[in-house]
């Protein structure tokens, strides 16, 4: 039986503005987020990945792992958007 719901919001970011003018490729880094991610589904919570529009989270090319990537890709499944925000079902 699961202790509740934890909604973790993400970037579907892919370029950020870099110092001294254009632009640099980012994304989600995985340990970032599925380090505090796993912790909580051990925890025994279930957990929601969201991003701001709705859409899929990027993940920054520089993060390790393709554990990490699996995990990110699996967690994150279309709900219904409120405000910009997609919502857990």
């Amino acid at each position: 039986m699961s202790k509740g719901k934890v909604l973790v919001t993400g970037s579907n970011a892919t370029r950020i503005e870099v110092q001294g003018g254009g632009w640099g490729p980012t994304g989600n880094y995985l340990n970032e987020t599925v380090v505090p991610i796993m912790a909580s589904i051990s925890a025994g919570y279930d957990v929601q990945l969201a991003t701001p529009n709705g859409a899929k989270p990027h993940i920054d090319k520089a993060s390790p792992t393709r554990l990490c990537i699996l995990v990110a890709t699996h967690l994150h499944t279309p709900a219904p958007r409120t405000s910009g925000l997609m919502i857990p079902r």
